[in-house]
């Protein structure tokens, strides 16, 4: 003998079926969403420190740059080191100036004079 399903029955399974079916598009289109999401927070964050990191690189390259510019331009490192020279004085506030995380400079002359000067 046959059991018959009842209509009642039938309805609830169609139901069940297309809730079921909604429910996993809707979990596959969140996840999708999700990962989307994600990437894009992840690749601004990136792009943020590359930024952060590019400007901290320039910022320690920048007092090495202008000191050796400074050097292969001028005859700086030729001239008398004497510091009530207006010129020389000059020419050294430039650099600091120019360099605000120089944290010191060192000088000698060829007859074994030296000294450190730094910013204050």
């Amino acid at each position: 003998m046959k059991k018959s399903l009842s209509f009642r029955a039938f309805i609830t399974a169609v139901c069940v079926a297309i809730i079921l079916l909604l429910s996993i598009a809707l979990i596959r289109v969140s996840i999708n969403h999700s990962r989307e999401v994600t990437t894009s927070l992840s690749e601004d964050i990136v792009a943020s420190h590359a930024e952060a990191l590019t400007g901290r690189i320039g910022l320690l390259g920048t007092p090495l740059a202008t000191l050796l510019d400074t050097l292969a331009f001028t005859d700086f490192v030729h001239s008398k080191l004497d510091v009530k020279d207006r010129v020389w004085l000059g020419t050294l506030a430039k650099i600091l100036a120019k360099s605000p995380h120089l944290s010191t400079l060192y000088f000698g002359d060829e007859n074994g004079n030296s000294f450190v000067v730094r910013p204050i």
